[in-house]
């Protein structure tokens, strides 16, 4: 006789994951005495019966005990009918239960109304459920603080969390670190996650990495996103490619995004195009943004323009 595979199981089969014996034979728990223990048990089984794990329900349960009283199954399908998939779905409300008891079309109705497609609202609100919580109203301060509406919006798409930040605040910290406020809405707006830095440490660290204050305020200020690099990491991979550390700091401290590149990919493009290892570092060490173009389409328009690959001279192909 075969074993059933109970409510879970076919839930999950029904989602195309076909059941696995682990779902088919569990181990016996515990007995439970009382009656609310036994309804609480009841619970915690129909959050399992709906996919989530038994750790993860207790996690839920433990800072949002009210979803211990929803009807689950429900919750999830009225997700999914607003555009969620399965999985996003029990991801969403693993790491933030709450969204199982939001009126979720309402929500997205106000995402939408205050500018947002509705495709980027299912995919703000799949890597971040919490923007489904939030008062729409934070769009309005950040605009006090001095973002245009279409800077927020943008900012958001890529990073909801930017809606649930204390602005000013944190344009504060980021004042206080050095930073015009000028430069700093600029940064904000191409890569909003530094607002959530811990700005001075990252400096610091930077600092301690051999970058001067001045550097650091240069370089995060043309790319911020060099404020949330391992940077003796990233630093450990330049040197290990061949140059020395000296000269990747002078190299970073004039172009901070050589920091966020596959430094030894790049080398062997260049290679591949027909320069020598030696050469490649040469020419990084006093020009590291050749580490970041697409060498054989520029090197392409220069042989269209008349140069010779190998000699590198005027080619007679175009007469001049």
């Amino acid at each position: 006789m075969k074993p059933s595979v109970g409510i879970r199981g076919r839930w999950l089969a029904a989602r195309g994951s076909p059941p696995t014996l682990a779902f088919i034979s569990q181990p016996p728990r515990r007995s439970i005495t009382t009656a609310a223990g036994r309804r609480a048990e009841g619970r915690l089984a129909l959050l399992e019966a709906a996919g989530f794990d038994r750790q993860v329900v207790v996690k839920m349960a433990s800072s949002f005990p009210q979803v211990l009283s929803l009807d689950v199954e429900s919750r999830i399908a009225l997700l999914e009918a607003a555009g969620f998939d399965c999985k996003a779905v029990l991801k969403m409300a693993s790491s933030h239960p709450r969204v199982l008891g939001y009126d979720v079309e309402s929500r997205i109705a106000l995402l939408v109304a205050a500018g947002f497609d509705r495709k980027v609202v299912l995919k703000m609100a799949s890597s971040f459920p919490q923007v489904l919580g939030l008062d729409v109203s934070r769009i309005a301060l950040l605009e006090a603080a001095g973002f245009d509406r279409n800077a927020v919006l943008k900012m958001a798409s890529s990073h909801p969390q930017v809606l649930g930040y204390d602005v000013e605040s944190r344009i504060a910290l980021l004042e206080a670190a050095g930073f015009v406020r000028r430069a700093v809405l600029k940064m904000a707006s191409s890569h909003p996650p530094v607002l959530g830095l811990d700005v001075e440490s990252r400096i610091a660290l930077l600092e301690a990495a051999g970058f001067d204050r001045k550097a650091v305020l240069k370089m995060a200020a043309s790319f911020p996103p060099v404020l949330g690099y391992d940077v003796e990491s990233r630093i450990a991979l330049l040197g290990a490619a061949g140059f020395d550390r000296k000269v990747v700091l002078k190299m970073a401290s004039s172009f901070p995004q050589v920091l966020g590149l596959n430094v030894e990919g790049r080398i062997v493009l260049l290679g591949a195009a027909g320069f020598d290892r030696k050469v490649v570092l040469k020419m990084a060490s006093s020009f590291p943004q050749v580490l970041g173009l697409d060498v054989e389409s520029r090197i392409a328009l220069l042989e269209a323009a008349g140069f010779d690959r190998k000699r590198r001279r005027a080619s007679t192909a175009r007469p001049c």
